[in-house]
């Protein structure tokens, strides 16, 4: 079976871009959707409270886009870790017979960039398995389930050109 591994270290906007992606692939190629959530910091440090907030707000988007897959048939799990997050990646991928990891990029030039650059070097030399990554649309925010699936809640407003 397929198995495709989403793993999410606290951006939670870029990650819900690539949680869409393997949510549309896992339903073509029916399989299972695995979500490795870091707890925290590798450093034990506490985000900022804007940070915070933001990251509770993914939080409940991811939490209901996991729902409203599960009840279009998705085989869905979710895990939590802490560690590095290279290392954690690619011991789960390996534990779990991981077939695909997808990765959200940030806009080049961001803050983030150079960063999730190296964490994608690293994943690419280090991985036993297929790296699919993923880059936001600037016409699209992220996505969300439809509000007929979740009672309600809708989408972010679209982005203005």
């Amino acid at each position: 079976m397929n198995s495709i591994l989403v793993p999410s270290d606290g951006d939670g906007e870029l990650s819900l871009h690539a949680v869409h992606f393997a949510f549309e692939f896992g339903k073509r190629t029916g399989g299972r959707v695995l979500f490795l959530m870091f707890g925290r910091d590798p450093d034990g440090k506490s985000p900022p409270a804007q940070a915070a907030d933001r990251s509770h707000e993914a939080a409940r988007r991811l939490e209901l886009a996991i729902s409203s897959a599960r009840l279009r048939g998705l085989d869905v799990s979710t895990y939590v870790t802490n560690g590095d997050y290279v290392d954690q990646v690619v011991a789960f991928a390996g534990d779990h017979r991981v077939s695909r990891v997808v990765v959200a990029l940030p806009e080049p030039g961001s803050e983030a960039s150079a960063q999730v650059d190296e964490q994608v070097k690293s994943l690419r030399a280090r991985l036993g398995c297929v790296l699919v990554t993923v880059r936001p649309r600037r016409d699209r925010p992220a996505p969300l389930v439809p509000e007929h699936e979740t009672g309600g809640v809708s989408a972010p407003p679209p982005v203005e050109r």
